[in-house]
């Protein structure tokens, strides 16, 4: 069976997804240029893999976003899933729970729920709620289970505290999420990092990679600490207020947002 999406080439992918949102998943090899003697892992598609922190998943070093585009472009999944993207990234406030929809419904027709690595968050901070959020989601997603669910957009360092710890460990145990983390992406950015390393049960964090926003001493610091705590980071947002000179890659031919991953 023929599929539209199998006549794109791994740049037209990439050029599409850039633009509807991709992730990075960082590791220390990534974050501060060094020299490593582990064999590279590699995907479908040639791929490239990294471990997530101390999840020990293998997930593809890009992820595809939900926000603003599988609602839209179902098909940006089954392009993605081609191409060798396993981490999938949505949210309930995403196009209004259709972002979730979307997925779920691609999953199920698809048979392919174990081959990805799907995350999604709750904008409710309150221990108390999180099962009931997340059961919503879990049914817009037709799944029992989600890989990660996060905290989105946390800001208070303070919230990091055992409430939140007792329920995160309940929803392991219920097997109803196997990780946990938050996304942040405020100025309270680094304070909250540096906390996640220090409680213990923050298992992944997505942040706002972007040297413009931030000292950047600082930030490598809390992200060497993270490391060293073994969370998994996963960058969002590299590009935001990328103003690269784009008549210098005109001559290969390459789009606007080839041109912004590049930068």
């Amino acid at each position: 069976m023929s599929h539209q999406y199998d006549r794109w080439t791994r740049r037209e992918f990439i050029a599409k997804s850039s633009a509807a949102g991709l992730g990075l998943a960082l590791t220390p090899s990534v974050l501060r240029a060094s020299e490593t003697k582990e064999e590279p892992l590699v995907g479908v598609d040639g791929m490239p893999l990294v471990k997530l922190g101390k999840t020990g998943e293998k997930v593809s070093i890009l992820g595809l976003g939900g926000a603003g585009t599988v609602a839209k472009a179902p098909r940006l999944l089954g392009v993605a899933i081609q191409r060798g993207i396993n981490y999938i990234d949505t949210a309930e406030s995403y196009d209004k729970g259709n972002s979730e929809k979307a997925i779920g419904e691609f999953l199920e027709k698809s048979g392919k729920r174990k081959e990805m690595f799907i995350i999604t968050k709750t904008g409710n901070h309150n221990p108390a709620t999180l099962e009931e959020k997340l059961d919503g989601s879990l049914e817009r997603l037709r799944t029992d289970y989600v890989d990660v669910f996060y905290l989105h957009n946390l800001s208070d360092p303070d919230r990091l505290d055992d409430e939140i710890k007792s329920a995160a460990e309940s929803l392991k145990t219920s097997k109803k999420i196997r990780y946990f983390g938050f996304s942040c992406h405020d100025k309270n950015l680094i304070p909250t990092m540096e906390k996640a390393a220090e409680c213990g049960f923050v298992d992944v964090l997505m942040l706002k990679y972007n040297f413009r926003d931030y000292d950047n001493d600082a930030l490598q610091a809390a992200l060497d600490k993270c490391s060293k705590a073994g969370i998994g980071l996963v960058a969002m947002k590299t590009g935001k207020g990328a103003v690269p000179r784009f008549e210098e890659f005109q001559t290969e031919g390459l789009s606007g947002p080839v041109v912004s991953l590049k930068a």
